[in-house]
């Protein structure tokens, strides 16, 4: 069984941090997207992010049309942040609910 993130945590890379949330996803039955990152300037690494349900936020459209949307505010929520002093990932904060009643039965869309 996999285990959730917890605060803390440590990864190697951000390679890893990531794999680790795309399996715990993976085992819940949803998909995740990286949000709200930033890279150092002189590198192509990461200084800190985000992970977050497929289905957060609210779409905003420029123009009202009659549909429905995937995205339901979801929180689910999983920051890190890079180690500049050992080179490793962090897990800094998480909420792992979710506002959506898909998870874990198989009917993810």
């Amino acid at each position: 069984m996999m285990s959730a993130p917890i605060p803390n945590q440590i990864f190697p890379s951000f390679e890893k941090t990531r794999e680790f949330i795309e399996t715990y996803a993976a085992t819940k039955n949803f998909k995740i997207v990286l949000r709200n990152t930033s890279k150092y300037e002189d590198t192509d690494k990461y200084i800190a992010g985000a992970f977050r349900c497929k289905k957060s936020g609210k779409y905003e459209g420029a123009r009202t049309y009659n549909f429905t949307t995937n995205r339901t505010g979801c929180p689910f929520l999983v920051r890190f942040s890079h180690q500049k002093h050992t080179d490793n990932y962090k897990i800094t904060s998480m909420t792992l609910t979710h506002n959506h009643d898909d998870i874990n039965n198989g009917n993810y869309i």
